[in-house]
């Protein structure tokens, strides 16, 4: 039967005409022809300054979709959704998010709306659509071949969008094996290709014997990739699909698809697993799978409810490409969702999950369709949606241009599979071009005007709070060998915020003015953020191309400057904090022309980081106790540190100092040097404690492990009552070493082989605390052993009560019927689960006060409790 062309046709001059399902067509084609060479034309389109050339795809998606909404009648669900997507931009707007990052996400899913509406033009030419696909599975299986015989140009090739850099292929670390993305840019997207062009052939009438070898050949492929998620779920596709025309049984099988969505990442949050089998890099074949389960998609759920977006959702441009081009500081564990369901939610909230479960009614209509067209959707859909189980795949070009189609399939009545629409002229009228007005104001709106300032340094909103209090460790990862990722998470589940690590000058120039940042210290970086700890880079040490001295002339500070521009144009956007130096004044703390020489540095540096990326913080000094003691830090003080500096470091670790050396001595010791501080700013002087720790060793200076984590607990609540200490980084996260008679490997909260320490649970304890609530001040008491402190935030109290003395009992006296959870730190185990023992109440029968009794000791004992209640000793 001859088909009328849905498209009027475009007519130029009365010389041309166009039947413009051939534009339609084209628009297919070399959207899947960039997609298959997207790596090569990547490569080779940056090399001749051509790279806006493999957007023009996508570009001319946009256009036909604007084309297609403004020339034809749309159905109204349709309309309901662009109003939904309007809104979402807005609130990403509200949210922090750029505007580029809200015209980006429009862009990124032009592929799925050009199929949505589309796919009657594309039906049209069957045949070529056909063609196009085997060209392009054929492409993809010579570069797979090409990849592995050959070393080609473009593999982990990298590029840079809105300052980040994104990375192409990499190695795979495990088991020797390799990442295959043959002229595609990523393996992953090469391996979702080769499934559903081998499905979409599948369908269609061929011999049998001919497509089994296309199935073959596609999954040899596949696995190939090391793709695991792919190749399983092209397997179950081509399973469920043997049942597909069984309706009952296929709507199980849609159920399944649609409910796994959800039902993992609960598993994840709920499901308590052992999280030592997790790495992001996939060091084990189910590493990837459990680093999702307990670090990807908790962090990423507990990021929503505190921010209070689970209704709403966090709006386009702050999750995924949009978020990783034109990231918002503070919420980088939305940066990857890892679930397609996940990934709806982040965007629209309830009525994202909503979207998604329509997943179900959209396999049934397309199961009740006849033909190989729908019955390619089909599986190509299902395959999709089980591959986003574990991937964001609606940033997929390819994939979301086939659900596209598959969605406008299911859309579209059976007289409309029969006929195509009839053709409209280019006009609006009525309600439709009063909506799309309205859309397209507010479309403007969302894209507008300067982007609000980053989550961190917004008020917060009513029921939320921002860390009042960096808690951090002092890490050395960047020193480390090996695969961190586990290491990393432990930090993440103490609830460490941000991680003190080397930038070290010798480490980038290894050559003579030839400066390179290590492979490994960026994959720690997307670790971390993807955990949501915040990094602080120490900047300097000597170089052994310039004097391999302080760089206290013109010549050797000039390179340095040279060097630390390098390290955070290159990390823009990433790092948090930069420290200029570490301890410089272990060689001279007394001599004023080195403190002087410091300060000139400092001043240089601070410029030029604020250059390169405005938004980092610059802290100085990293000044030891000595320095302390001996006027340096006062020094930096009086000459002017603060009018470069957002806050002065310090080390000020006593564990040495005898009498000194207990928590609450030193806070004595301190305020006293907080005083001359201030006297010498003339102001509160923002200090951050980049180095804070006692060390748990066999020898002088040492504790017991249980003492270091009770002197960790009582430091850390002590802290919090200075209020211009803005974070304190433990010294340091993981010993240096086995030695117990050497002090320098002892300091850590976790032992050399990542098993944790006492240390580690009390830090898991207070961190929260420590981080998210303010002091409220010091109980009175009697007795000066006694510590009682109050920890307040909006309605919460939490009471930390320790002795110095003797074991004693705190008697609490409150309203009849009330209860609190009580955590007792003395073991430190078990209590990072948020599980405590209920205070037993004594109610006089007649009603009145109620009272309750608990022992302390020197280990901190955490009460949760409303105001007002009374305490008293006895």
């Amino acid at each position: 039967m001859d088909l009328q062309s849905p498209y009027p046709r475009f007519e130029p001059s009365r010389g041309i005409a166009f039947d413009r399902s051939l534009l339609a067509l084209a628009v297919l084609v070399s959207l899947l022809l960039v997609e298959t060479f997207s790596g090569a034309l990547r490569f080779y389109a940056d090399q001749v300054g051509l790279s806006a050339l493999v957007y023009l795809p996508k570009v001319a998606c946009v256009i036909a979709v604007g084309w297609e909404l403004f020339t034809r009648p749309q159905q109204r669900g349709l309309w309901l959704l662009l109003v939904l997507a309007a809104a979402s931009l807005m609130l990403g707007r509200l949210h922090g998010a750029q505007w580029q990052a809200g015209a980006f996400s429009v862009f990124i899913y032009a592929p799925l709306l050009f199929g949505l509406l589309c796919g009657p033009y594309l039906e049209m030419h069957r045949k070529a659509v056909g063609w196009a696909i085997v060209f392009c599975l054929v492409a993809s299986l010579a570069g797979i071949v090409l990849d592995i015989l050959g070393n080609v140009p473009w593999k982990g090739y990298t590029y840079s969008m809105g300052g980040v850099e994104i990375s192409g292929n990499r190695a795979w670390s495990a088991y020797g094996l390799d990442r295959i993305a043959g002229f595609s840019r990523m393996s992953s997207s090469l391996a979702i290709m080769l499934s559903i062009f081998s499905l979409y052939l599948g369908s269609f009438r061929l011999p049998l014997l001919v497509r089994g070898l296309i199935y073959l050949v596609a999954l040899a492929g596949i696995a190939l990739t090391t793709n695991k998620s792919s190749a399983v779920a092209f397997v179950i596709a081509l399973l469920v699909m043997s049942v597909a025309r069984n309706r009952l049984l296929f709507l199980l099988a849609a159920l399944v698809v649609v409910l796994g969505a959800l039902a993992l990442p609960l598993y994840g949050l709920f499901g308590g697993i052992e999280p030592y089998l997790a790495s992001s890099s996939g060091d084990n074949l189910i590493g990837s799978m459990v680093d999702r389960l307990v670090n990807t998609w908790p962090s990423l759920i507990k990021v929503m409810e505190y921010n209070g977006w689970t209704v709403t959702g966090a709006g386009l441009g702050m999750t995924g490409s949009a978020y990783g081009a034109y990231p918002v500081f503070g919420v980088e564990q939305l940066a990857v969702a890892d679930n397609s369901l996940l990934y709806l939610w982040l965007l629209f909230g309830v009525a994202g999950v909503a979207l998604y479960a329509l997943a179900v009614p959209m396999l049934m209509r397309l199961q009740r369709q006849p033909g190989s067209e729908a019955r390619a959707l089909l599986g190509i859909a299902y395959c999709t949606l089980l591959v986003g189980w574990t991937s964001d795949v609606l940033e997929a070009q390819v994939p979301s241009l086939f659900l596209g189609l598959a969605i406008g399939r299911a859309l579209r009545l059976p007289d409309e599979l029969a006929t195509p629409p009839a053709p409209q002229a280019w006009r609006l009228q009525g309600k439709g071009r009063l909506l799309s007005l309205l859309l397209g104001g507010t479309l403007l709106f969302a894209g507008a005007g300067q982007a609000p300032q980053a989550l961190a340094s917004q008020t917060p909103a009513a029921g939320q709070d921002a860390p009042e209090f960096i808690v951090g460790a002092s890490t050395h990862q960047n020193l480390r060998p090996g695969n961190r990722d586990g290491i990393n998470r432990l930090a993440q589940r103490a609830g460490i915020l941000s991680f003190r690590d080397d930038a070290f000058w010798s480490s980038v120039e290894r050559e003579a003015n030839v400066l390179s940042i290590d492979a490994s210290w960026r994959a720690q970086l997307r670790s971390t953020r993807s955990l949501g700890i915040s990094t602080l880079l120490i900047l300097g040490l000597e170089n052994q191309f310039h004097g391999n001295a302080k760089p206290r002339d013109e010549t050797s500070r000039a390179a340095f400057l040279r060097y630390v521009r390098y390290v955070v144009r290159s990390f823009k956007g990433q790092v948090a904090i930069y420290e200029v130096w570490n301890e410089w004044d272990v060689e001279n703390p007394t001599d004023k022309a080195f403190s002087d020489d410091y300060l000139t540095l400092v001043r240089a540096t601070a410029q030029a980081i604020r250059e390169e990326d405005p938004q980092a913080k610059v802290i100085a000094g990293a000044v030891t106790l000595r320095g302390i003691r001996q006027g340096f830090a006062e020094r930096l003080v009086a000459g002017g540190l603060l009018d470069v500096a957002d806050g002065l470091s310090l080390h000020p670790s006593v564990y040495c100092e005898g009498e000194l050396a207990t928590p609450e001595n030193w806070l004595a010791w301190f305020k006293g040097v907080n005083q001359t501080l201030e006297r010498a700013a003339g102001k509160p002087v923002p200090l951050y404690f980049t180095e804070f720790s006692w060390p748990a060793h066999d020898g002088a200076c040492g504790i017991s492990r249980e003492r270091q984590a009770a002197y960790l607990a009582r430091a850390y609540f002590l802290l919090r009552s200075l209020p211009n200490v803005k974070g304190s980084w433990w010294y340091d996260l993981v010993d240096d070493g086995i030695d117990r008679r050497d002090m320098e490997h002892n300091f850590g909260l976790l032992t050399a082989d990542g098993q944790p320490k006492p240390a580690y649970h009390a830090m898991t304890s207070v961190a929260a605390i420590i981080g998210h609530y303010r002091f409220a001040g010091r109980v009175p008491n009697d007795d000066p052993n006694v510590y009682l402190l109050r920890f307040a935030k909006a309605d919460d109290e939490i009471l930390v009560a320790w002795t110095l003395g003797r074991e004693q009992s705190l008697k609490i006296t409150s309203q009849p019927g009330s209860s609190d959870t009580l955590w007792r730190l003395r073991d430190f185990d078990g209590v990072s689960t948020g599980q405590g023992e209920k205070v037993p109440w004594d109610c006089p029968s007649g009603g009145g006060a109620c009272q309750a009794s608990i022992r302390i000791d020197n280990a901190p004992t955490l009460l949760r409790s409303a105001p007002g209640y009374q305490l008293s000793l006895r």
